[in-house]
């Protein structure tokens, strides 16, 4: 051969070689370009402790002054893709521009007082330490309360230039499967449900609804159609849960869209194993700090299962595994893909509809509690070492989730139907009639 042959030949070579790799590159990708995953920005693993300012006094009976620091989650924490405000030409808001653009809290009305004072509850505590709302006018229409949680339970989070957990924020989780006015994001009614958070200054006395959606597809939101048994506020990460789901939520996501306030989610896990996430509390008294759930059943065993959260409150893999384990498998969002609860215990009794703990203590309410052959009704267990020591009447009209508010030392609960209210009385007032049970 001659020399311009040689090349000739090694041109064809190296371009076969080339078409070679196209066609691998080629049938590499998806087949289905119609299908497009939400974007949720997933942050590294590991980043150096913020530098955080000291907290600012909280001036009771102010009016809310909106978020100093330019509001949006911070890059280095799990949050949707900025298209999804883009879309809707929303704008990034925090917390106190949602209490700013809400309403004064009403005073507590004849009937609501009346109402308080004629439902049955436990004489062995003194329900002049309690205090309480009616909750139907603040939730509207046919929203039900299920979810209780709030500032009192935070670290390492901030609210304008102040730590969250030496505000009196309490957020109450609703759903509703009626047809509901005022939503951006509507459900179904009667076939999926609107979820809907009431965000409650209760040393400022003002209140506003946030509405809860999960993104779709490339740059949309919906309704999150969830039933929200409970809610829980750790720091950055925030939690809402049925019995088999958990759904996670950067609180700097919160955005103001066509004049409504949303919070998109950022993850779900599907729950299966010992139990369930029918509804879900914080844990403070573990280090690091532990999200606990439990499950509702009606005849069953029902069952306690703690998880590990890191120092913002995102869930990790703990470093234990429970014997009778709950699992937690990744269906949307970042990870970790799969997790294992890492303490679990049985609860006696059943129908609980929420969970809390303070040091060795765990607080347990039942909305219909049945205790070997006998029912009777809504009731607070206290625990200690997974034993009953104290069990008492709680206010009727089904007791939902628990809400330890750590900064206050106090128990917080909501009831859901006939006059909702939410109410709260010393956890130290519960302890100690309950060590004399």
């Amino acid at each position: 051969m001659t020399k311009h042959w040689h090349i000739a030949l090694a041109v064809l070579v190296v371009a076969g070689f080339l078409v070679g790799v196209l066609v691998v590159v080629v049938l590499a990708q998806p087949t289905d370009r119609r299908v497009a995953l939400p974007a949720i920005s997933v942050p590294a693993p590991t980043r150096p402790a913020p530098t955080r300012p000291a907290p600012a006094p909280t001036t009771a009976g102010s009016s809310p002054t909106p978020t100093a620091k330019s509001p949006g989650p911070p890059v280095d924490t799990v949050h949707v893709g900025d298209r999804y405000r883009q879309r809707y030409d929303g704008r990034y808001v925090g917390w106190d521009d949602v209490l700013a653009a809400g309403k004064p809290l009403p005073k507590i009305s004849k009937k609501c007082r009346s109402s308080w004072r004629g439902t049955p509850r436990d004489e062995a505590l003194d329900w002049d330490k309690a205090s309480y709302l009616c909750l139907d006018s603040l939730t509207g229409n046919g929203f039900k309360p299920q979810g209780v949680g709030g500032t009192g339970a935070t670290k390492g989070y901030l609210i304008g230039s102040r730590a969250a957990g030496h505000r009196n924020i309490v957020v109450v989780s609703s759903y509703s499967t009626t047809k509901e006015k005022g939503l951006r994001f509507p459900h179904r009614p009667g076939v999926t449900d609107a979820t809907r958070l009431t965000v409650i200054d209760l040393d400022r006395g003002r209140y506003n609804q946030v509405e809860v959606v999960r993104p779709t597809g490339p740059s949309s939101f919906s309704a999150l159609d969830s039933h929200g048994s409970g809610f829980v506020w750790v720091g950055q990460y925030m939690y809402s849960s049925t019995l088999s789901t958990l759904w996670m939520y950067n609180a700097d996501d919160l955005m103001e869209i066509d004049g409504r306030f949303v919070l998109p989610a950022v993850a779900r896990w599907s729950v299966q194993g010992a139990g369930g996430f029918s509804s879900i509390g914080v844990d403070r008294s573990t280090s690091p700090a532990t999200l606990t759930g439990i499950n509702y059943n009606e005849n069953g065993t029902s069952w306690s299962q703690s998880f590990e959260l890191d120092r913002d409150g995102r869930l990790v893999r703990g470093s234990t595994e429970a014997k009778h384990e709950l699992n937690l498998s990744s269906t949307f969002g970042a990870g970790p893909s799969s997790v294992r609860s890492t303490r679990s215990a049985i609860i006696p009794g059943t129908n609980f509809q929420g969970i809390g703990a303070t040091g060795p203590y765990r607080l347990v309410n039942s909305s219909s509690l049945k205790l070997g052959s006998r029912r009777v009704g809504d009731t607070l267990l206290v625990l200690k070492k997974n034993k009953v020591i104290g069990r008492f009447a709680m206010p009727k009209e089904n007791v939902e989730s628990v809400y330890v508010d750590y900064r206050r030392h106090t128990y917080v609960t909501v009831t859901e139907h006939g006059q909702q209210f939410m109410f709260w009385i010393p956890l130290d007032h519960l302890v100690s009639r309950a060590e004399r049970s």
